[in-house]
């Protein structure tokens, strides 16, 4: 387990009185497609592995949660994912598990594997709305 501080600078968007922030830091897999012309060979893995990720957002006082994004989650024998919010204490909770099961991935699974990869950088892109309480 590791636990740390983490500052970003300029990660959120503010419009009137609506902060909108990307919880999504880390994004593995991002936008990781085959290219199902060109790639003829399979794709080797060394091992079976979980990645698993929590965000945790402080609520600013005089903002409330206006949007969480919906979970989300698929995925298959060789790989999946599952993204879930929460908005409890005061904070937006994010976590992430992202499993790979395969060690030879075959050309007739590359297909399946960009489906799933363009569902999981979807659901990266959605953002939580705040909404400030004074307006």
């Amino acid at each position: 387990t590791v636990d740390y501080t983490y500052s970003l600078a300029d990660y959120t968007q503010q419009i009137d009185d609506e902060i909108y922030v990307n919880l999504n830091l880390e994004r593995p897999f991002f936008n990781d497609l085959f290219d199902l012309e060109k790639r003829k060979l399979p794709k080797e893995n060394d091992y079976f592995y979980t990645i698993t990720n929590q965000v945790v957002f402080e609520v600013p006082t005089d903002f409330s949660v206006d949007y969480l994004p919906a979970n989300a989650q698929d995925g298959n024998s060789f790989f999946g994912y599952d993204i879930s919010y929460r908005n409890e204490n005061g904070q937006v909770v994010v976590d992430t598990k992202i499993y790979v099961k395969y060690l030879l991935l075959e050309q007739a699974q590359f297909a399946e594997w960009n489906r799933l990869v363009e569902q999981l950088s979807e659901a990266y892109r959605d953002v939580v709305i705040l909404k400030n309480q004074d307006s």
